[in-house]
């Protein structure tokens, strides 16, 4: 039973972890979220030692364990909403691949803007 409640006390601290790197998701803030990343590869490394020596998990490590998941899942859809914006802000300021500078012709045939490459900044500096 001490496996279990280890492993319980292990789950909850990275669920109070998740919850820190959600808020240092929607801040913005990296120095944060490094931190976080770094704090929960430890936990999952001994999450693993305990795992390891076996036994049941108990309801309860289990309940913990679906928690942490949806926790992550949540975390994982905000960090890819940030860098899906970070690359279209990218995107559109050196109009690379960008949609909005190409059209089509009275043909039907799709040609770039002759304004397509005046980015705001120059990507191959």
């Amino acid at each position: 039973m001490d496996i279990a409640m280890d492993q319980a006390k292990v789950l909850r601290e990275l669920l109070a972890i998740s919850y820190e790197k959600r808020l240092a998701i929607t801040a913005d803030d990296v120095d944060e979220l490094r931190r976080c990343s770094e704090l929960e590869l430890e936990l999952v490394g001994r999450l693993n030692v305990l795992t390891k020596r076996g036994g049941e998990p108990t309801p309860e490590v289990l309940e913990l364990a679906r928690e942490l998941k949806a926790r992550n899942r949540m975390n994982d859809d905000l960090i890819s909403a940030h860098l899906e914006y970070v690359n279209t802000m990218v995107a559109m300021l050196t109009m690379d691949s960008d949609p909005l500078s190409n059209y089509y012709t009275q043909r039907g045939t799709l040609t770039e803007s002759p304004l397509a490459r005046s980015a705001a900044f120059d990507v191959s500096v």
